[in-house]
Formats: C-alpha cells, structure tokens, sequence
C-alpha cells in the first residue's frame, strides 16, 4: 500500500467512542455496525488526522452535524461522556511513520458587557446559560491542538501547536492559530453530502480524463454520450436531446457516482471518507459503485474510508471482491470492519476478509 496510507487508528475519548483501535487497515475501508456504535465518529477522526494542523477542522465536523458550536455545552459534546478534562486523542500509523493529535480545551471569557450580575451580556446571551462559571465569565471557548508528526525515515518528532478560539459577539465567530513552520502534505476530504465538486469535474475533463467519467455514468444512464462543465457550477450532459441537460435532471443515482468518483480523483494520494456510501444508490447499482470505489482508487492512490447500513452493500462488496482475487487483483485492497460497543461502552473493532463476508452472507448471518 501506499506509504501515505493509515495501517492503523486509535481514538480516545472523542464523541461516543472512549478508545477504539482498528488494524490492518486497507486501501478502501467500510465500516458496519448497529446505531450510536462510532462509525461515523471513526470518519471523523481519519479526517482529523489527515488535517492534523488544521483547528478549524472540528468546526466543520460539528456543522456537518448540524451543530454549531455556540457555547461551553457544544464543545463538551465533542468528547466521550463530555468529560473534555481528558481530552482527546488521536493516532494514526502509516507507512511513513506515525501522526499523534492531542485535543484539549480553551478557557476563556466571552463576557462583553460591563455587569455580569446583571444578566446583560450586550451579546444575546444570559449568564446562566452562557457560561460555566458565572462568578468569573470563565467558559470553554475553543479547542487547543497538540500535534506531531514522526517520519519513519527520521527520530525527529517536534511537537506543534494550533488553536481555535471563539470571540465575542452575537454570533460563533473564531479565530485560528496556526502552527509555524509546519504544512501539510496529505490531503484529507469529507465527501460533499448533496451534489458534487465542480472543480473535480472540470479538472477531470481538462486533464482528459472524459472518458473515465462517460464511463461510470454511461452504466447508471446508457443514453449518456457527452459530458461538459458549464457556468455556474453545472455539469451537463448530452443524452440524444436537442440540447446538454444538468446531470441532476437524470437523478440521484447519477449524481452520486459523479460525486464519488470525482472526488476520489480529486483527493489523488490522500484520504477521503464517504458516509452511508450508498446514499442515493439503487440496489443495481452497488456492483457499479464498489467497482468504481476500487479501481480508481487504486489509479489515484486514494485511501477510503466509508460507512453503510445496507445488508446489501456488504453482500455485494464481497461478491466483488472474490471476483476480483480470482482475476489477481490486490488481495487486501478492501476491508471490512464491524464495529460493537459492549454494555461497558467499550468499541471494538472486527475485521472481516472478503472469504468471511462471503461465508457469513451464504450462512445467513447478518455480520451488521
């Protein structure tokens, strides 16, 4: 596998997961499980490690989530129990070496009036429910990182810092802290939920790669025969009418493959993580989208990690993969990971292979 790639993960106290350690990862990753066991959470912290010395990152996961970070309370909820004292953190092991984050909290005070005890803030806000502290106006403001990056080749493992800290106001306005000296070299998407990235799309086209897009879309909408990028982010395509039509016209399936495939090679030698993968995807069409997932990612160098509900999405990734093994195809280019959370809270993760899959789908079993 590539050098870039995480062979290993291991999460403490961040969301619902209090520690979580996942081996032997693999090129494309899926992720199973029941409700609240961390799969999305395990996306999460692989886009966290991708963009270690980016703060802002937690911003965007939160509001991905549909929670804005407005108060003490919204930051809490970032670590397992709320209990942000430990703090978080985060560990990936790749060829090349090893990314160690540490995630902690600001304290700070957001108080802009001239009387606390009064209640007004000038901000909207009351002091009971603004702060933790309402003698001092103390509340957590933001998140401080800690981060080191040990290359394999080097002993050198310089410890760098960043932070994220709201400011007052009336509305969630933060201010970041870089890390000097330090720039990243591996690039770290969440795909896009709804639509797709225009510029992948037309950096596909211009660096002549039509036909890799004609050729997925051609299989979910045979009557597709040209593809263009147009203003104002449009992609439109030439299906036998007088005129391009918007690809959306032709449904969510359509769209989705677009959006997976575009965004794979836009994330050439990187990680991109991909939440219920089969979004918008009827069931014919999942051959097609694993097939995808797994060709070009391997043409661009692309780590995926990706979670699914869909007994269907399993079975059908297994299929794939013991056809692929049989035409020699990497033997470990996919993996299959069911993650449990016992009575204790603890998660664990499992590990099965594409002959376990497959034995587990003819035995019955539902591995979910």
């Amino acid at each position: 596998m590539s050098e870039h790639f995480y062979k290993t993960i291991k999460i403490e106290n961040f969301r619902g997961i209090k520690s979580l350690e996942i081996n032997d990862l693999a090129r494309v990753n899926l992720f199973v499980g029941r409700n609240n066991c961390g799969k999305t959470s395990v996306l999460e912290a692989a886009f966290l490690l991708t963009g270690i010395s980016n703060p802002d990152l937690m911003i965007r996961i939160g509001n991905w989530r549909g929670v804005a970070l407005n108060d003490s309370s919204d930051i809490q909820n970032y670590f397992y129990a709320r209990n942000h004292e430990q703090g978080m953190k985060f560990l990936g092991l790749q060829g090349k070496g090893q990314r160690v984050l540490d995630v902690s909290t600001v304290s700070g005070n957001l108080y802009s009036g001239n009387d606390i005890n009064t209640g007004d803030t000038k901000s909207g806000y009351s002091p009971e429910t603004r702060f933790e502290n309402f003698e001092t106006g103390e509340a957590l403001i933001g998140f401080k990182y800690e981060f080191s990056i040990a290359d394999a080749a080097s002993s050198e493992n310089k410890i760098h810092q960043a932070s994220i800290c709201r400011t007052q106001g009336d509305q969630p306005n933060f201010t970041q802290t870089s890390a000097e000296g330090y720039k990243e070299k591996t690039e770290g998407r969440f795909l896009w939920p709804n639509g797709y990235n225009h510029d992948f799309i037309d950096k596909m086209l211009t660096e002549k790669r039509k036909d890799t897009l004609l050729n997925s879309l051609q299989l979910i909408a045979p009557e597709i025969q040209d593809i263009k990028s147009g203003a104002g982010g449009i992609v439109s395509v030439d299906t036998g009418l007088d005129s391009f039509i918007p690809v959306n016209l032709l449904g969510d399936g359509a769209v989705r493959i677009l959006n997976i495939l575009s965004s794979i090679d836009g994330t050439r030698n990187g990680i991109l993580t991909i939440d219920e993968v089969e979004n918008g995807l009827h069931i014919s069409a999942i051959r097609l989208m694993w097939e995808m997932v797994l060709n070009h990612s391997a043409t661009c160098e692309t780590q995926v990690f990706a979670t699914t509900h869909s007994a269907d999405v399993i079975s059908v990734l297994a299929q794939v993969l013991s056809s692929r093994i049989e035409s020699n195809c990497e033997k470990n280019e996919a993996a299959c990971f069911v993650l449990e959370k016992s009575d204790t809270d603890e998660v664990r993760a499992f590990k099965y292979s594409h002959e376990e899959l497959l034995k587990s789908e003819n035995s019955g079993i539902d591995i979910r």
